[in-house]
């Protein structure tokens, strides 16, 4: 699964969604890279760049994945972001 190409949506702390695609790794921690995001009313690409200065802290991500036709969500709120990698880490409990 490390480096798939997935679907998620990042919330923030005062309840904004965005709709992303992003590459995941999942090991000691979950990296979360080449995030793009997609605005549905103006049907345009994003940026984290351009998404993070949008935002408010803390945030969430949910990641709906399905493998091997399990169903699961990912949620969690991460620990760092670097819009200079495009890359959002967390710890995995």
């Amino acid at each position: 699964m490390n480096g798939s190409i997935i679907a998620g949506q990042l919330i923030t702390d005062d309840g904004k969604k965005f709709t992303m695609m992003c590459s995941l790794d999942i090991d000691e921690e979950a990296i979360i890279s080449s995030i793009v995001f997609y605005d549905d009313v103006k049907e345009e690409y994003y940026s984290l760049d351009d998404v993070v200065k949008k935002i408010a802290l803390p945030l969430t991500i949910n990641i709906e994945l399905t493998i091997n036709e399990r169903h699961s969500t990912l949620i969690f709120s991460p620990n760092k972001v670097d819009i200079y990698k495009n890359e959002i880490k967390t710890t995995i409990n």
